[in-house]
């Protein structure tokens, strides 16, 4: 993780963390009924957000998926006494000094 998303995820943490506790101050003040009613209707928001949210990571995701069949292929390779190579497809050890084989 970057520096810089550490410091988002930190600060949205503490916004969250301050939302939270401002809602329970808010809540003891009018009272448990009002509060029940209240948190219901916030409730609702928050699981249509979600809903929105989650159907949108799989449409992402969905997408992602799509564009690697399209034929861009990763693949890593090292050498040294064990080269492996690493492709999409998995990983293949050639054998040592780069020899098939060799041992």
């Amino acid at each position: 993780m970057t520096p810089q998303r550490r410091m988002w995820l930190w600060i949205l943490a503490a916004a969250c963390g301050l939302i939270s506790v401002g809602l329970g101050i808010y809540f003891i003040k009018i009272g448990i009924n009002r509060a029940s009613e209240v948190s219901g209707i916030l409730g609702l928001f928050v699981a249509i957000f979600g809903l929105a949210l989650s159907v949108y990571s799989i449409l992402q995701a969905n997408g992602t998926r799509s564009g690697n069949r399209a034929g861009s292929v990763r693949m890593t390779q090292s050498s040294g006494n064990n080269s492996t190579n690493i492709q999409s497809a998995g990983d293949v050890n050639i054998g040592d000094n780069n020899t098939l084989g060799g041992r």
